[in-house]
């Protein structure tokens, strides 16, 4: 059986568990006090699901198609902690495949998702704890499937761990303060891709003015990021930002940053640029945000609108900035705000070291946990939401609605998206549309990838899913994606479509009998392909 041995992956895996369990840990001496008053501080659920795969390609091969039965086991574990001084969530399974004609390809994969926040001390010092396992392609352009169970070569597995304290208070009555730190580190699961490790922090001031409706906030930024197969990139950037409420919805800002750099030249660069924006909340369910920026590489933004319906949730969204494609750096590992950072009371350059786009392929648990940020504002009992609706309605939480790669360098990166979800009584429906573009902006070429000589990566997609409930336990549901990542050159492209129909029963009050039908095309260069599947499922929860 081909188990991976990799004592320092494994290891990685582990941490991410670890870690989480260390800070939620302490949410199991407040389950004795919460339930003593009626409360459920902590709670454990474990998981169990087993599937039947039958593909006529499970090589993804072009010639020489060859079908399988894959028989997939995955037990997993789901725990909440929402206690007064620890909150957060841990989501994970491991998957187990076993094949019946080709018994030597059997093996095992891990997803983890996991974000915790304690209060270390009252109102003051905090940590946050983020760790993730998932599913990435390592090439681009090479072979790229929806099912893990697959042969494909081109497919690693990427464990994230990040430890963020921060300290927050206010002196003399006037001034908002933060001061956080962050450790971050990615192991890619391959040779063929950079770990890399990142750490900084950000010291921010906010305070307002003897005019009511003035405001300032100085805020100062170092990240470094380290990958193996590359070299250390840093970035310090400080701003000063002044703030005016032009009415209670409406606020406007103006600032100026300095910024040191090694991201675009060998010694290091410094650069002195200005901008500003606007963010308008005229109700509960809009929002706008219009930021930009002159930064060392360029041209920064950050343009978002959001609107929220009794039914649908709408999103559009363009940011350009700097990416390291693995981890993102300033959000609070909950999904909070930072003061100071990326609030609409202390805006940030539109993209700075602190924050932004992950790079990473987005879920469409990560998807709907956003759209439900208006519906649900605890991100503890949001997650919770979410994949209850995702399990009611036959969604699959880990299903990819966009892909990227690992880079071994920061890149300039602009991605924009527009999402809509509807949510009925019987009928769901979720629409994804979505372009992105990376650029390699450093002194040095990247031989071997898509960045190769300064190119520029394209990936142009969107997915669109839709379920009904049938009755109140039977659910059909219909998916459809398609992804086309292209060279500027022209010289390498690939494109991937895959379509899946879903019927599910609830046979007991907690299982779930799935079956379900795939369609799979992928066409490149060098390695296209077609698969078809008939998939059955069972998911039982204890």
């Amino acid at each position: 059986m081909n188990f991976p041995s990799r004592t320092w992956r494994a290891r990685a895996s582990s941490l991410a568990v670890l870690l989480w369990l260390a800070v939620s840990g302490a949410a199991a001496q407040e389950a004795s006090s919460a339930a003593g008053a009626g409360g459920r501080a902590f709670s454990v659920t474990p998981t169990l699901g087993a599937n039947l795969t039958l593909t006529n390609n499970v090589n993804l091969t072009a010639t020489d198609k060859q079908s399988d039965l894959i028989l997939g086991l995955y037990p997993g574990i789901q725990v909440v902690a929402q206690g007064a001084r620890v909150r957060g969530y841990l989501y994970y399974t491991l998957g187990a495949y076993l094949y019946a004609n080709q018994q030597e390809d059997s093996n095992f994969y891990n997803t983890l998702s996991a974000a915790a926040n304690a209060e270390l001390w009252e109102k003051r010092l905090f940590l946050d704890v983020n760790a993730s396992i998932s599913q990435q392609i390592i090439d681009p352009f090479g072979t790229q499937s929806s099912d893990p169970s697959l042969n494909n070569d081109n497919r690693t597995e990427v464990t994230t761990v990040s430890v963020a304290p921060y300290l927050k208070g206010q002196m003399a009555g006037q001034v908002d303060y933060l001061a956080r730190a962050l450790y971050a580190y990615t192991d890619s699961g391959t040779s063929s891709a950079s770990d890399s490790t990142s750490y900084g922090g950000v010291l921010s001031f906010n305070g307002s003015t003897r005019w009511q409706r003035l405001g300032w906030g100085l805020t100062t930024s170092y990240r470094s990021i380290d990958f193996s197969e590359g070299r250390r990139e840093y970035d310090q950037l400080s701003w000063l930002t002044l703030r005016y409420a032009v009415t209670p919805e409406l606020q406007a800002n103006l600032r100026g940053n300095y910024e040191r750099s090694n991201v675009t030249s060998l010694n290091g660069s410094t650069n002195g640029g200005f901008g500003g924006g606007i963010q308008w909340t005229p109700s509960p369910r809009t929002r706008l945000v219009l930021e930009a920026d002159q930064r060392v590489f360029g041209s920064s933004h950050l343009y978002l609108l959001e609107y929220r319906s009794p039914r649908t949730i709408w999103t559009f969204s363009s940011v350009q900035g700097l990416s390291n494609g693995q981890d993102s750096f300033g959000q609070g590992l909950l999904g909070q705000s930072i003061p100071g950072v990326s609030s609409q009371t202390a805006p940030s350059p539109s993209f700075d070291p602190t924050a932004g786009p992950t790079g990473q392929g987005v879920t469409a648990f990560e998807l709907l946990f956003k759209q439900f940020a208006s519906v649900q504002p605890d991100p503890v009992l949001r997650a919770q939401l979410v994949n209850n609706f995702l399990k009611a309605n036959n969604i699959d939480p880990n299903s990819t609605l966009s892909t990227n790669f690992l880079p071994d360098q920061v890149t300039e990166q602009l991605e924009q998206r527009i999402s809509v979800a509807w949510i009925g009584i019987r009928s769901n429906v979720i629409l994804n549309a979505y372009q992105t573009q990376a650029r390699d902006i450093g002194p040095l070429s990247s031989p071997g990838t898509g960045l190769a000589n300064g190119s520029t990566l394209r990936w142009y997609g969107g997915s669109a899913s839709w379920s009904h409930r049938l009755t109140p336990a039977a659910t059909l549901s219909v998916s459809f994606s398609g992804e086309r990542t292209a060279e500027d050159d022209g010289s390498q492209s690939s494109t991937l479509w895959v379509g899946t129909v879903t019927w599910s029963q609830r046979v007991f009050e907690n299982a779930t009998l799935s079956i379900a039908a795939r369609r799979q095309v992928f066409d490149s260069n060098t390695s296209p392909y077609n698969e078809s599947a008939l998939l059955a499922f069972l998911g039982m929860q204890f």
